[in-house]
Parts: C-alpha cells; structure tokens; sequence
C-alpha cells in the first residue's frame, strides 16, 4: 500500500466520520406523520406519541398501532394476513399494504409535501 492510497483510506474515514450524526439524526427522526388510504377515505396520524386507530376496509377493519415511532398492522380482517406479517415500519422503510382491504399506510416527514419531483 503506497502512502497516496493511505491517504485516501484516511480521507474516506474521516468523511465518513464527519456526516454520520447528520444520518444518525435523518434516520431517527419521528417527527413525521403517518398517512392512511383507503375505501372511506385519507387519514393523517402524528407519530409523535403513541396510538391504536382502527381503519375500516373493504373487506374488514385493521388496527393500526403508532409505538415510538414505528407503525404496524396488529390485527386486519382479510384472509391473507400480508399486511400484519409484514412488521414494523420506520422512517428508513415506507409502507404497508393490505390489498383485499383496499388500505394503504405510508410514512412521510412533516416538513416535505409528499412529492419526490414536480417538472414542467
């Protein structure tokens, strides 16, 4: 190993060094806010304190549990199950689907409007 490659090891480190409280912070955050869809309509839901909310389905109603900053489905009247075997989600993964219901939960952050690109 030259000392030009050490360098670059040492340069690469210390950025990584450098931005990891930044990603730590994004990461962590759960000042963000819990959208629900489906059949009856949307649902915003703060995820700043923890909740139980029942959604009502096409097929059935879902329980939808906010616990420190995570959300999941503990219980859905469908006969598949998916949506409540598919665990928690956290600002880093997005959504949770329950087809036969017609329900869709995603995570958002507060401070951005929903939209990845607005082009003219």
């Amino acid at each position: 190993m030259t000392t030009w490659d050490r360098l670059l090891v040492v340069g690469v480190v210390c950025l990584a060094v450098a931005f990891l409280p930044a990603t730590l912070l994004a990461a962590g955050s759960s000042d963000g806010e819990l959208v629900v869809k489906g059949p009856s309509g949307r649902t915003v839901i703060s995820l700043s304190e923890d909740s139980t909310s029942v959604v009502q389905g096409r097929v059935g109603k879902l329980t939808v549990v906010v616990h420190e900053g995570t959300v999941r489905v503990s219980h859905a009247e469908c006969p598949n199950q998916v949506c409540v075997r598919s665990g928690s989600i956290s600002a880093s993964r997005g959504s949770i689907v329950c087809a036969p219901n017609g329900v869709v939960i995603t995570l958002q952050d507060s401070g951005r409007s929903g939209l990845d690109s607005i082009s003219r």
